[in-house]
């Protein structure tokens, strides 16, 4: 059996709220196609450190995954550093 390819989802921790519902149906999407995806913000059930550690928690991710979607409405560094 094959592995799930990994899809990595990029959202405004500060605006997750405002995208709960796209990112649900991103992920139904992914996942009939046979993605994995994960979705730091809403996702991350690690153990809560500096932004630093989480940035690279999150790039950790990021260069797991075959696929980046992320939503860039807003001007942010992290995205900027995963993108």
């Amino acid at each position: 059996m094959l592995k799930p390819q990994k899809a990595f989802i990029s959202v405004s921790f500060e605006r997750k709220g405002e995208f709960e519902e796209e990112v649900k149906v991103i992920k139904q999407v992914l996942k009939g196609i046979g993605f994995q995806s994960f979705c730091f913000v809403q996702d991350y059930k690690g153990k809560r450190g500096s932004p630093q550690d989480l940035m690279i928690k999150a790039l950790e991710k990021v260069e797991e995954s075959k696929l980046l979607i992320a939503e860039v409405s807003y001007k942010e560094i992290g995205k900027g550093w995963k993108v």
